[in-house]
């Protein structure tokens, strides 16, 4: 006999419903592998239903939850691989989801050319800058969960963006004009 999904279970489905998509992205820009990101937001997921199915606990925003459980994988991948200086190189992967959403009409306005540019100018930021655009800008997750999921204060997530921003404005500005 098969039992029916617990609401733990239901609610789940419903966040992956949700989030899935922007959690598969930040997790591939982050490691660069399609395989690895997978299992990070199934890992994640995971990790979301054993918190839920505790006596007692509530997780009141399951998306930072969400964010920072497989940021917390990731990173840990990453150092096991040694690779986090090649997060950079993870960048194509990154602009190559958002263009698949652009396809199912979800990536935001962006089309293949402005996300050509941006992958080219978020590639000559600093990893700690472009970390906050991406989470910030990209997956619009809200300053303090950015700050919780980086273990930053919000100052600092706010000084890195703006950082971000001027290296950013004219590179794309340049490439905007055809220059």
């Amino acid at each position: 006999m098969e039992q029916d999904a617990g609401p733990a279970q239901a609610g789940a489905g419903a966040l992956f419903d949700a989030h899935g998509r922007e959690l598969y992205r930040y997790a591939r820009a982050l490691t660069g592998s399609h395989e690895e990101a997978e299992d990070l937001v199934q890992a994640g997921f995971v990790k979301l239903l054993e918190h839920l199915g505790q006596p007692g606990v509530n997780v009141v925003q399951p998306r930072a939850f969400l964010f920072q459980t497989v940021h917390n994988l990731a990173v840990n991948t990453l150092r096991r691989r040694s690779t986090w200086h090649k997060v950079s190189d993870a960048l194509p992967a990154f602009v190559e989801a958002r263009r698949a959403d652009a396809a199912m009409g979800g990536a935001g306005g962006l089309d293949a050319e402005d996300l050509a540019r941006l992958n080219r100018a978020l590639g000559d930021l600093a990893l700690e800058q472009r970390e906050v655009v991406v989470l910030r800008h990209l997956e619009e997750l809200p300053l303090a969960d950015v700050a919780r999921l980086l273990n930053v204060p919000p100052e600092t997530v706010a000084s890195r963006c703006r950082l971000a921003f001027e290296k950013l404005r004219p590179a794309l500005a340049r490439a905007r004009h055809g220059g």
